[in-house]
This record gives structure tokens, C-alpha cells and sequence, in this order.
């Protein structure tokens, strides 16, 4: 859709032969009663390709090659324009075809029931990961099991890649001492490692995400060995590995939920990471 506005001398048919468009199509988009009886300055909707640009008073070549993320040389080379600071008002441009950038998606669930089934059904088609919150770690290296059978079948039914959740949480929170215990016991490590890859290939994960929140400042450094710890295994058993990282706005922000949060860390071991940014909406 493009928007015209009515340049003196204009008439409804000169405007639609432009476009490629007939005076009827022009007429019922923009509910006009009396065809004829334009105004100038008036605005009118045209329905025209998403490819296809009207040139509106102000514009540069500069602006819409800007607006439509391709180059001034190509937005010349595709309409003919010898002198590209000759352009006029109402003057029809053809925007070059560029490739859209690839970008992944991932959603937390955290319903399994009937509802959350639904939900996944209807909306698995659009994610690249969904990630079922979540397995519970213990301080002894154990998973509390979730009943994700039926999402991940759904799921992988609709080529979207689900994504193994563990969190330090117990009860009603997260737990720092949960954390504290896993990340500084290598034994505790290798129970909970032997769980992870028992949940991997029995439910049908494609990678881990590990969400390990309000982890002791001090224990920052365990946590980047836990994951280099990790990071090869997953690799080569053909997983990937991703953590959830609090938002920070500096390298130096303070507080239970950032200081153990390594991004330069993070960001060298896993695959990706997801950063937390509903953090900042939470109440």
C-alpha cells in the first residue's frame, strides 16, 4: 500500500494509469462518491505492490534508500536515474529486492496441560526453540521431571527445536545455595551432567538452556568452569548450549541477579544466549 497526494493538474484516470491500477480500484480504496472532484493536496491509499514507492514532497533518494535498507546506487540503478538528486514529487520508484535478515525465536512454556498444548500447537510454527520451564536442579545433581511429553511432541511435529531448561529453583524461588553446591562440586557436575544427557536423548531435546538466577557473586567463576565443562560433551553428542543472562545495562552493574553473570564468558562458550529483558518489566 502507498500513499498519494494529489499534485495540481491530477486526475483520477492519470493517477491510476500510473500505478497500473484502473479508476474503479483507485476510486473504491479510497470510498470516493464523485471521481472526478479531486483536491489537491488530498490524500489517496493506493494498493499498489510493497515494491513500489510514491515519491512524496521533502524526499531524497538518500531517505528512501535509507527507509527500505538498500543503496542509493541501487535505487539509481533500478529506475534509471542518471542525477540522483533529481527526483520529483509523485514520481513512482521500484525498490530493489534485498534478503531479509534470518532471525531466531525461542518461548518460555510453563503450562503443560491442555491450554499450554494449544498454545504450543498454535504458535510452535513461528519459533525457531521453545523452551518448557522448567527441570528443577538439586543440590544433589538430580532433575525434577516435568510432564513435557505432549508440547515436545508437538513441537517436533512442527520442526521447532525444544530446548532443555534447568534452573536453581526450589520452592517458590531461586535458589543461590542450589547453585552454590552445583557449581562448586565436581561430582555433584557430573550426577547432574549424566541426568542432562539422560533427558536429552530420551524426550527428544535438541540443546541445553541453563537459567541460573541470583547465583552468589562469588561463584561466578564456577559457573564459567561449569560451562566449559559442558560445552564440549553437548557439542559433540550434537546439542547445543544456551543460558539466560539477566539485563545489564553496564559491566559493572551490582546485584544478586548480574555479578555472576559473565557476558564475555557467556558469550565465548554457548551458542547463544537469551537475555532476560521481561527482567526489566517485572512486578
Amino acid at each position: 500500500m502507498q500513499i498519494y497526494v494529489v499534485q495540481p493538474g491530477d486526475s483520477l484516470w492519470q493517477v491510476a494509469r500510473q500505478f497500473g491500477m484502473t479508476v474503479a480500484e483507485v476510486a473504491s480504496a479510497n470510498g470516493l462518491i464523485h471521481p472526478s472532484q479531486l483536491v489537491v493536496g488530498q490524500a489517496l491509499v493506493l494498493p499498489t505492490p510493497e515494491n513500489l514507492y510514491v515519491v512524496q514532497s521533502g524526499d531524497t533518494l538518500a531517505d528512501i534508500a535509507h527507509r527500505y535498507h538498500t543503496s542509493i546506487s541501487e535505487l539509481a540503478k533500478q529506475n534509471v536515474i542518471a542525477q540522483p538528486n533529481q527526483i520529483g514529487v509523485g514520481q513512482v520508484l521500484q525498490i530493489p529486492d534485498f534478503p531479509k535478515p534470518r532471525i531466531e525465536t525461542n518461548a518460555y512454556l510453563t503450562d503443560f496441560q491442555t491450554p499450554g498444548q494449544a498454545t504450543t500447537a498454535n504458535v510452535a510454527w513461528f519459533l525457531t526453540y521453545l523452551s518448557p520451564f522448567s527441570y528443577h536442579v538439586t543440590a544433589q545433581g538430580g532433575l525434577v521431571p516435568l510432564s513435557d511429553a505432549a508440547v515436545l511432541s508437538t513441537a517436533l511435529q512442527r520442526q521447532t527445536t525444544p530446548l532443555l531448561v534447568i534452573t536453581n529453583w526450589l520452592g517458590q524461588m531461586f535458589s543461590s545455595d542450589v547453585a552454590h553446591e552445583v557449581l562448586n562440586s565436581e561430582t555433584i557436575q557430573a550426577t547432574l551432567m549424566e541426568n542432562i544427557f539422560t533427558v536429552l536423548r530420551t524426550h527428544g531435546y535438541g540443546g541445553l538452556n541453563i537459567d541460573f538466577e541470583y547465583v552468589y557473586p562469588q561463584d561466578k567463576d564456577a559457573y564459567n568452569r561449569f560451562l566449559e565443562r559442558l560445552v564440549g560433551p553437548l557439542h559433540t553428542a550434537g546439542y547445543t548450549l544456551s543460558t539466560a543472562l539477566a539485563p545489564k545495562v553496564s559491566a559493572t552493574e551490582q546485584g544478586l541477579l548480574y555479578e555472576a553473570h559473565d557476558y564475555p564468558v557467556h558469550g565465548r562458550l554457548t551458542d547463544f544466549v537469551i537475555l532476560m529483558t521481561y527482567e526489566w518489566g517485572w512486578a
